[in-house]
């Protein structure tokens, strides 16, 4: 099968850029990936069809116009066709020209992370200022020190979002570095527990940390794995109900450290297990008031795990509740940004 182009509609022509005569039984297409990296043409969707059979849906490519007018971003699917004998006689692709939506998306993503810039600035000083306020007044207790604590800890909260935002539009645009040392995981886990423990303590939880012999030695960037840790911390302090029981653990495995979150809360319903991960997803729970939160700290926490080249995904915890649980790869990652 030569793959030679047999039909084409209107809207197809007017969208890559030529006619039907003379072109017809060429591919005058030059493709890339939606990052800009050249497309190897026997991963194009349609070529895939042609040589495997496979269905290829909403693939994203970019297309160089034959008529040399630009590139359009092009959403495509392709499906195989049969004969009467089941024998493929060729395949069919549907395309949709996304270039005004990932237009607005990109526009969108610069506007957020100008604007989230343009917040930290005087963030920086409101935070500084209400912690100062809230140490002045403190120990005079009433109503002033009331509201001063009520200002620092707002101010803290939005520090908090702002961090995350930044860290997010960073992950996402492949702008943030890793700073990789050798350091001993076991102490900065206990560590991160300390801090998440008032926190608890407000909600009467107990948590149990378990760390190996010896804490076990990583290579990674401590601050962001401390950062994933209190992530998965906060969030099973969220969910867990009062007097609950969260446990933190480490695990030494073969190639490999892991770290688990388990909790024994509500859990995750089913049909929401696919999109605990992405951003700014709030549960049902969360959408009715149950629970407050922006839907940041697990894509955060996934992006940097996987940016160490780790793992990271939800089980149930034995009875009731969640384990989340991630991957710190032993030795270094030669190709990390």
């Amino acid at each position: 099968m030569q793959g030679n182009i047999t039909m084409l509609n209107a809207k197809a022509t007017q969208m890559m850029g030529f006619t039907l005569d003379g072109n017809i039984h060429h591919r005058p297409l030059v493709t890339k990936n939606a990052d800009g990296s050249p497309y190897d043409d026997c991963d194009l969707p349609l070529s895939r069809t042609l040589a495997f059979g496979e269905h290829v849906a909403s693939q994203h490519i970019v297309v160089q116009l034959s008529d040399g007018s630009g590139a359009i971003d092009v959403l495509t699917s392709t499906t195989p066709l049969f004969d009467a004998n089941g024998k493929m006689t060729g395949a069919v692709a549907v395309h949709q020209d996304i270039t005004t939506l990932i237009t607005v998306e990109r526009l969108k993503d610069e506007f957020f992370s100008m604007a989230t810039h343009e917040l930290r600035t005087p963030l920086t000083s409101i935070t500084m200022s209400a912690g100062l306020l809230a140490e002045l007044v403190g120990g005079q207790g009433g109503k002033v020190a009331g509201l001063a604590r009520l200002v620092d800890d707002g101010a803290q909260r939005m520090r908090h979002l702002v961090d995350d935002l930044l860290d997010l539009s960073r992950l996402e645009h492949g702008r943030l570095t890793l700073y990789r040392r050798d350091f001993n995981l076991g102490a900065m886990v206990e560590r991160a527990s300390e801090a998440i423990i008032p926190l608890a303590e407000r909600k009467e939880q107990q948590l149990i940390v378990t760390i190996p012999d010896g804490g076990g030695e990583v290579n990674a960037d401590p601050t962001r794995i401390e950062q994933v840790v209190l992530n998965l911390l906060a969030n099973a302090v969220k969910y867990t109900p009062e007097g609950g029981c969260i446990i933190l653990s480490v695990t030494q495995g073969e190639g490999e450290t892991a770290v688990s979150v388990a909790d024994n809360g509500p859990g995750v319903p089913e049909d929401e297990r696919e999109r605990i991960f992405e951003r700014f997803f709030r549960s049902k729970e969360d959408a009715a008031g149950a629970t407050t939160g922006t839907g940041l700290g697990l894509p955060i926490a996934r992006m940097l795990v996987e940016l160490h080249g780790g793992r990271i995904w939800l089980e149930d915890a034995p009875g009731s509740g969640s384990v989340f649980r991630f991957t710190i790869p032993d030795g270094e990652i030669k190709d990390q940004r």
